[in-house]
């Protein structure tokens, strides 16, 4: 017979261990159930964007004969004819037919729609669908392939609608709701590549720098930006996809942005710090368009900001590596830098910290301009 100590320890051990994963669950047709995030700063990346999701749609349920339906994964703004963009289910009305997996987004003119054919019960099963646009291609990924792509130019449209989960507009009751089951949905400011959405694309990921993760195992918490989302009906939570592995990205942010432009320079990681992770990098975010900079490196973030050559330097200078990565911002204001991680189990728990400084005489009276420095613990 346990004792009551014994009882106590044993609830506690449990309170401590992470939930069970689950993944949002939704009918078509039924009632427009759904879970809503309010507009705020940071909600909707305008130039690159990734956003991706395992998902289950059940072909087999959805009613036929009774006109078209688009059930949604999800989409920002929900007013009609007002979508920055979506990723859906185009469904058509005849049985047994091919049906389209829809990603589409909005430059400002219009709608500009990359799509997959899809089969019946191609989707009977749990897939990861990650969908990209970096201002001038449009691209979605099936199981980290390559499965679609179009040119797409322009800036996403910005109505400040906010992000809806599992159904797009309401207006036509039922029509949108999504048919079957959603996990993991996360949303980059930046477009990711295959071999970054294959990286984290089994982990049950938390902590990442910059992006938006709803694990959905449970709760509607945005467990990296901090967003909530609130249910609207009865949504339903059932098992997630097996053998995601929980963790933390491993990177955190410090410090403040050196800028006098709008934008708000950010940084980010391509995948988990990992040691032996040949794919790790680190990713800037939101420079002017086509500028030159480079990323400092250092073993720690400064334990106050450092002024220096007219920006606040966040990175610990007595840990400062002796050599910084030249980086030149995209088109989308995006950068990247491979940092290949050593193999050695001996190294979890060090730390690389890195931060971007741009020669950028329009966002700064000094020419030049900072981010935010992004802290990676090896895992």
């Amino acid at each position: 017979m346990p004792t009551r100590l014994t009882a106590a320890i044993a609830l506690l051990a449990s309170l401590s261990l992470p939930a069970q994963n689950t993944g949002l669950v939704l009918a078509n047709g039924a009632t427009d159930d759904h879970v809503d995030v309010a507009y705020g700063p940071g909600l909707l990346p305008r130039r690159s964007i990734t956003v991706e999701a395992w998902m289950i749609f059940d072909d087999a349920t959805m009613a036929v004969n009774q006109g078209f339906k688009w059930p949604t994964i999800a989409r920002h703004d929900t007013s009609p004819g007002g979508e920055s963009w979506f990723l859906r289910i185009g469904w058509g009305q005849g049985t047994g037919a091919t049906f389209n997996l829809e990603w589409a987004c909005h430059n400002g003119n219009q709608l500009q729609f990359t799509t997959v054919t899809a089969q019946p019960g191609q989707f009977a099963n749990w897939t990861h669908v990650a969908c990209t646009y970096d201002g001038s291609l449009s691209t979605i990924y099936l199981n980290g392939v390559q499965a679609a792509q179009t040119n797409v130019t322009g800036m996403l449209r910005d109505n400040q609608g906010g992000l809806r989960i599992g159904n797009g507009d309401t207006s036509n009751a039922g029509a949108e709701v999504w048919n079957g089951s959603i996990d993991e949905l996360r949303i980059w400011p930046f477009a990711r590549t295959a071999a970054e959405i294959t990286a984290t694309m089994n982990d049950d990921l938390f902590n990442v720098p910059g992006a938006l993760s709803f694990n959905l195992n449970g709760n509607y918490q945005d467990t990296s930006s901090g967003f909530l989302g609130v249910p609207t009906g009865n949504p339903q939570f059932g098992p997630g996809p097996m053998g995601l592995t929980v963790a933390p990205s491993g990177g955190a942010v410090g410090g403040p942005i050196t800028t006098t432009c709008n934008q708000l320079l950010g940084g980010s990681i391509g995948a988990r710090a990992v040691h032996g992770s040949a794919g790790f990098s680190y990713i800037g975010y939101d420079a002017s368009a086509n500028t030159a900079g480079v990323l400092l490196l250092s073993t720690g973030l400064a334990a106050s900001p450092i002024p220096l050559l007219g920006i606040q330097l966040n990175l610990d200078l007595g840990g400062l590596l002796s050599f910084g990565i030249p980086v030149t911002s995209g088109a989308d204001g995006v950068s990247r830098a491979p940092l290949p991680l050593p193999n050695d189990p001996n190294l979890s728990g060090a730390v690389v910290a890195g931060q971007w400084v741009f020669a950028d005489a329009a966002c700064s009276t000094q020419g030049l301009t900072a981010s935010v420095a992004i802290e990676a613990r090896l895992q």
